[in-house]
């Protein structure tokens, strides 16, 4: 196979195994029928979503790809009607977790030349819910502690990874936290195994965000969003639906009963992936992989990355700084 080949089914890979952005945001489904044109609402081409982003995706990444009320009411392309209101969400009620008050005659909130001719419905309607009327952000940090036993919310609406201060080993025995893994590191994946990182999937230093916290009976303790598949019980689970009494695996290949579920706000989103497929974080083995697709689906479709990667060898200017800004 060519080397520009390879390429394109890299880039087909990556654009199917992260997230989908559109998910995020009101009417991810909407098309042309619909008035939304463009499938690539945060680039500039509006065709491939490939090259510059516009303001649109330039302001979603800022807010941490969290569609608040905030980000809701800003006018990206500067056209005079808001963000939300060009995707049918005029009242901001999908910000809030409820219905988008349209699903038709919607336009580009990156283009201000995609309005259609119909704007009569940009506003939220007299007598609905204003967005400054909501009593509190879905995206409010939830109670310290969640109960023994439970999972409750933590971690609700966040891409699926790893706080910047989770520890992996790397092959030389030193512990380093996430948010220095470099791509070319070699990372404990199961006792005395480890395997190359060739991506992020996540590389987003900054924000604070919510994560389930799974400590064990052994003092083991991992922190990682509600999405991301870890062992337990012998089986790949989300992180919250497991329960107390399950059993994580440890670095050392042996289990150890989950005591407390709690969940905690820390710094940064991280999700490197290994040639393996599975890391140990904290101490704790976990894959790499989310609920953003089955596992093996997505092990399958990254199966072209890591053949990139065995014949061109790894490019930590790509791929370092994560995939979040690909095809969506």
């Amino acid at each position: 196979m060519s080397r520009s080949a390879l390429v394109f089914l890299l880039l087909v890979a990556t654009a199917a195994a992260v997230p989908r952005f559109r998910q995020l945001l009101p009417n991810p489904k909407a098309g042309p029928a619909d008035g939304l044109r463009c499938p690539n609402l945060g680039h500039a081409n509006c065709k491939t979503g490939k090259n510059t982003v516009n303001q649109f995706g330039a302001d979603f990444r800022a807010a941490d790809f969290k569609y608040t009320v905030e980000f809701c009411n800003k006018d990206s392309d500067g056209d005079g009607v808001s963000n939300g209101a060009e995707l049918g969400d005029p009242c901001c009620a999908f910000a809030r977790g409820g219905q988008p008050l349209r699903s038709t005659d919607l336009s580009h909130p990156g283009e201000s030349d995609k309005m259609p001719a119909n704007v009569t419905h940009r506003t939220c309607p007299e007598g609905a819910q204003a967005p400054n009327e909501t009593p509190a952000d879905p995206n409010a940090t939830p109670d310290t502690t969640i109960a023994p036993g439970t999972t409750g919310n933590a971690g609700a609406g966040n891409p699926v990874c790893f706080p910047a201060a989770a520890l992996v080993t790397l092959a030389s025995g030193k512990q380093m936290q996430m948010s220095k893994l470099q791509v070319g590191d070699r990372v404990l994946v199961a006792p005395n195994t480890y395997s190359t990182v060739y991506m992020f999937t996540h590389a987003l230093p900054d924000a604070r965000h919510s994560f389930v916290q799974l400590a064990t009976a052994a003092g083991a303790k991992v922190t990682l969003t509600r999405g991301h598949y870890i062992y337990a019980s012998g089986e790949l689970k989300r992180a919250s639906d497991v329960k107390t009494g399950e059993t994580l695996t440890l670095a050392n290949g042996e289990t150890s009963a989950v005591v407390r579920i709690g969940h905690v706000e820390q710094t940064g989103l991280y999700n490197p992936q290994t040639l393996h497929g599975d890391i140990v974080v904290d101490g704790v083995r976990a894959s790499t992989y989310t609920e953003i697709l089955d596992s093996g689906v997505a092990h399958a479709l990254l199966s072209v990355l890591r053949a990139y990667n065995a014949a061109f060898g790894l490019s930590s200017g790509v791929w370092r700084h994560g995939a979040d800004g690909v095809l969506w």
